[in-house]
């Protein structure tokens, strides 16, 4: 995991894709784009979307990481994504 998240990928595989752009995150922004067209998500870009869906959740990664947590990561699921849905959700 802290390879994914901390290594600067393009250093050393100047000719590969971003990580950003994998097939993971490709299916993530897809079930985004998806959710909207079935309106349970609001209408806005999808990067946006995606990154206020799954930003949270990346960053509590690192946090745990870096040792920053004092709780296990899944202490705060709940919380996470309750934030993550109010942010994009069209309720």
């Amino acid at each position: 995991m802290e390879f994914m998240l901390y290594t600067k990928h393009r250093d050393f595989l100047p000719d590969e894709i971003p990580v950003c752009s994998s097939k993971p995150f490709e299916l993530m922004r897809k079930m985004v784009a998806q959710g909207m067209a079935s309106e349970e998500i609001r209408e806005m870009d999808v990067m946006v979307a995606s990154t206020c869906l799954y930003g949270g959740s990346i960053r509590m990664i690192t946090a745990r990481l870096d040792g920053q947590l004092p709780k296990r990561l899944s202490t705060y699921m709940d919380e996470i994504w309750t934030c993550s849905w109010r942010a994009i959700a069209t309720d």
